[in-house]
This record gives C-alpha cells, structure tokens and sequence, in this order.
C-alpha cells in the first residue's frame, strides 16, 4: 500500500496474517468487554423503580410523623422565648426547615440544566404547593372543628388562598418562563408575611 504527499510516495509494510489474528482478537476482547458493561449497567426494571419509591416513600412519612411533635414544640419553646408569636416564627423560620429537602433536590435538579428537568422540577414544587396549601389546610380545619378550637386564622387562610390563585394562574399562563419570573415569585413570600401583619395589625382582621 502507498500514499501520494506532494510526488512523494509513502509506503506502509503489509500486515501478516498473525498481525490480523492479533488485531481480530483484540477486538473480540473489546466486544466481549463491552457487552459485558452493557449487562452490568442495565436499568432498574419498573417492579423495582416503584418499590424503591414506595419505600422512599414510607420512610419520609415516617421521619415527619417522628419529627412534627419535635418541630412544633421547638417553635412553641422559640416564640416564648423571643417574645413573638408562633404564627410568624412558624411561617418565617418553620419554613426553611421543613422545605430543605425540597430546596436541595430542586437545586441539584436545576444544575443539570436540561428542559426535561427543569418541567419534572416545576412540576414538583407544584405538587408540594398543592400537598403543603390544601391537604395541611384541609386537615387543620378538620381539628379546629374536631376539637372546638376558636378559629383567629382568617387572615393566615385568606393570603394562603390567594397566594396559591396567583401562582396557580400563573402557571396556567404559559408553558416556559423566564429568570425575571421566579424572582418575582420569590418576592412574593416576604411580601405575603407582610400583607398577613398588615391584615392583622392594622385592619384587625383574626
């Protein structure tokens, strides 16, 4: 075999036959090699990917049925000693303590900046809007009125309600949203505490 550079011929030596002997058995090494990686590396089958969330699953519920007692009294024990009542400690501090879990996972979704990601993110912070706003709310109502409690929360409820029409709305408006958006929407928490202390303190609302 030759090649042509510039009028200059370049020669290569043959290959023997136990040169392609050698190079065939590499590359049956090299697909056995591989098939072998593709064996080790296959996916979770669907049996388990839904065992293993299950199991996830039950033991978060588990951790927070453990650590809701703790969680209420350490607030209740925080507001008398600072002198503030619990309903600002619980929606100020309580807060960024029950919601790390859903901050960091959010977090190290959106690192890998990928569409798909981003929309199962989304979808997840609306889905712990939805849990944390209604079925929490649904069933305090439930032991206010289970327990004879004196309802003071119009206010709280009434902003609460109102928050979650507006993102809802929002998120109904359109399928993608700039960076501008979600800082908006993270100006609306400060803003919410603000117009609840507003209600209560200037309007007399309970």
């Amino acid at each position: 075999q030759a090649l042509l550079f510039e009028d200059e011929a370049v020669e290569f030596p043959p290959h023997s036959d136990d040169d392609m002997g050698g190079e065939s058995e590499n590359n049956a090494l090299i697909g056995s090699d591989t098939s072998t990686i593709h064996l080790d590396t296959a996916p979770p089958s669907h049996r388990e990917v839904v065992l293993k969330a299950v199991c996830h699953l039950v033991a978060g519920t588990v951790v927070c049925a453990a650590a809701s007692d703790p969680l209420v009294g350490a607030v209740s024990s925080f507001s008398s000693a600072a002198g503030l009542p619990p309903f600002y400690v619980a929606f100020v501090a309580a807060p960024f303590a029950s919601n790390a879990s859903e901050l960091f996972s959010s977090l190290a979704f959106a690192m890998k900046k990928k569409k798909k990601i981003f929309s199962m993110t989304l979808s997840q912070l609306y889905g712990a809007v939805c849990m944390n706003n209604t079925l929490v709310l649904g069933m305090f109502l439930i032991l206010v009125y289970t327990k004879s409690l004196s309802w003071t929360y119009t206010a709280e409820t009434f902003v609460t309600l109102l928050l979650i029409l507006l993102v809802g709305l929002l998120g109904m408006s359109a399928y993608t949203f700039r960076t501008w958006v979600g800082i908006a929407i993270l100006l609306l928490y400060p803003l919410t505490i603000g117009l609840v202390v507003f209600l209560k303190e200037s309007l007399g609302w309970q």
